[in-house]
């Protein structure tokens, strides 16, 4: 499901540099964060006056999304955007690779994490005040851990194609930019929903992980059942969530398939359906779910459960 946050950002004047007047030197760094293609989002080295994009490159050859770097006159933001669920964020923010701890960058010792986030997007919110960089430029290593077990970084370019390491992490550059009001675009994980026919994967015993979503029924009879789709809602806490759509399920005999009517501004590039006989599911990963053609034949005595996941952007 894709989903896209608004980063409104005032229009506040602060070191207005560019890459070609950025030199990057050895500073010490201060501590205190399937189907994809990058056409996409055309996230090639994405530049604009309010910020820039990266492929997230993964297993040195798959972009799986993008990492968009922006800021304010306060605050460095760090927005990784994928159709891939991320499980684990780790980011390093300094002046230099030069400053990089040992021979390789470790990612689980990276000072800034997100770990157990099983979800498409998260932003890294970091004060400018608590990092070092020269003239305003930083140099950033952006590591990510997939559900699928590919590792990913930011990247230059997608497949890799240089290392400056032992192992293959990358790192980029963004330098400060005058900020503007900017809407960047990012991905979301949504559900389907129902306030009295939905229970919670994290309420269900039996199920590993720490994701979000819910399981839809029983669904006892012929006919079309509609259900609210929403984006962002993690810990199955609709406050946190948007509602962006609908989804209809249709049960003909032992035929089952699902529709969507998605809200204008949005658009679901990726949308996975689980069909089963019991409330708890064999698997709540999205790539795994059983009938994610749209339609297939079950027959359930007791009721059908379902599982409507998309990847909703804006």
């Amino acid at each position: 499901m894709k989903t896209h946050y608004k980063f409104l950002f005032s229009i506040t004047l602060c070191a207005i540099l560019s890459f070609s007047s950025c030199s990057i030197q050895n500073a010490e760094l201060t501590e205190d964060f399937d189907n994809y293609t990058a056409e996409k989002f055309d996230i090639a080295n994405r530049t604009t006056e309010c910020f820039t994009s990266y492929p997230l490159c993964a297993g040195q050859n798959n972009t799986y999304g993008e990492v968009i770097i922006s800021n304010d006159a306060t605050n460095l933001y760090v927005t990784y955007s994928s159709t891939k669920i991320i499980v684990d964020l780790h980011l390093w923010v300094g002046a230099s690779y030069l400053d990089v701890p040992g021979n390789s960058p470790a990612p689980g010792k990276f000072p800034y994490k997100k770990e157990g986030l099983y979800d498409n997007s998260y932003t890294f919110t970091i004060p400018l005040a608590n990092i070092t960089g020269v003239n305003g430029c930083y140099t950033i290593i952006a590591h990510a851990a997939f559900e699928d077990g590919q590792t990913g970084y930011a990247s230059n370019t997608c497949p890799i194609t240089s290392r400056t390491w032992k192992n293959w992490a990358q790192y980029v550059q963004y330098c400060l930019k005058e900020t503007c009001n900017v809407e960047v675009p990012v991905c979301d994980t949504g559900f389907g929903y129902d306030a009295n026919k939905s229970k919670c994967f994290i309420d269900i015993q039996g199920l590993k992980g720490n994701r979000w979503g819910w399981v839809l029924g029983p669904l006892t009879a012929d006919g079309n059942y509609v259900f609210p789709v929403y984006a962002g809602a993690g810990q199955c806490d609709l406050l946190k969530g948007t509602n962006v759509g609908t989804a209809t399920v249709n049960i003909n005999n032992s035929m089952v398939s699902v529709s969507f009517n998605i809200d204008p501004g949005y658009e679901f590039p990726e949308w996975h359906f689980n069909v089963s006989c019991s409330q708890t599911p064999t698997t709540t990963a999205p790539g795994q779910y059983n009938c994610n053609n749209g339609s297939c034949q079950v027959t359930c005595p007791d009721g059908i459960y379902v599982i409507i996941h998309t990847v909703t952007c804006k």
